[in-house]
Order: C-alpha cells, then sequence, then structure tokens
C-alpha cells in the first residue's frame, strides 16, 4: 500500500511540474503562437498542398482520402477509371472491388515529371464502409 501511495504522490507531483513555464524560448500564449507566422523550416518542409477532392464515387462506392500523400513509382499503378475528370489509379496487382485507390497530386513547382514515370506523390483513399442508403452521384437501379 505504501508503494502506491508514493507512485501517486510522484505521478502528481510530476503532472503538477509540467503545468509550469520552465522559461524554455518560444514557450508564448496559445493564442499568440497560432496567430504567429510559420518558421522557416516549418513552411520548407510542410509546403501547403491543393485539397484533393472530398468525396469520389467509383464503381458505385463512396472514395474518401486518407493519410498523408504517399511518394509512389507512377509504374506500380494502374488506371482504373475516373471520376470527377480525375483519372484514379490502384495498384497493379489490385483487383475490383479495390482495397485502395489513388489519385496524382499536383507537383510542388507545379512543373509534371515527363512522361508521368518515376516516383510522383499520390493520396490514397480508401472506401467507406457501413453506409446505408444510395451513394451520392450512383445512377444504380
Amino acid at each position: 500500500m505504501t508503494r502506491i501511495t508514493i507512485a501517486a504522490l510522484a505521478l502528481v507531483a510530476g503532472a503538477t511540474a509540467g503545468c509550469r513555464d520552465m522559461g524554455l524560448d518560444g514557450n508564448i500564449p496559445l493564442e499568440e503562437a497560432r496567430a504567429r507566422e510559420t518558421s522557416e523550416l516549418v513552411a520548407a518542409t510542410m509546403r501547403p498542398r491543393a485539397a484533393p477532392a472530398q468525396r469520389l464515387v467509383v464503381d458505385g462506392r463512396l472514395w474518401v482520402p486518407f493519410g498523408l500523400p504517399l511518394t509512389l513509382d507512377a509504374s506500380d499503378l494502374r488506371a482504373v477509371g475516373s471520376a470527377d475528370g480525375q483519372t484514379v489509379h490502384a495498384r497493379r496487382w489490385d483487383q475490383a472491388p479495390y482495397d485502395a485507390l489513388f489519385i496524382p497530386l499536383p507537383p510542388a513547382g507545379g512543373v509534371a515529371a515527363l512522361g508521368g514515370a518515376g516516383p510522383q506523390e499520390w493520396q490514397e483513399l480508401r472506401p467507406v464502409h457501413g453506409r446505408s442508403g444510395p451513394v451520392p452521384g450512383d445512377s444504380g437501379p
């Protein structure tokens, strides 16, 4: 029982120590931190991207963006259809119903790779499971 009491007191002491202003550089109020300009390092490594389509309907299934952009070789993917004017790709080995779909992201500099081959950034899309009712954009029976 004594060990539990000592452990609990140590935990409380550690938690309250974390709430103090320790005098660290850049330790500013939250509202001020939210409004300040982005540092050069963050701006260089986390460039803004045009948001991909929020929802695509392919083969009567609703697909939404999943995770961060991936760098994939274009030769590992194949075109499987289009939605909202975008060509949609799947992994070369995947068969319908697909596990994941991919749409190409525009390059950071705005210049596409020659011939579309080689590594490129792609946004992965995953299907929405357990949806009831008609899928928007589906013209099924």
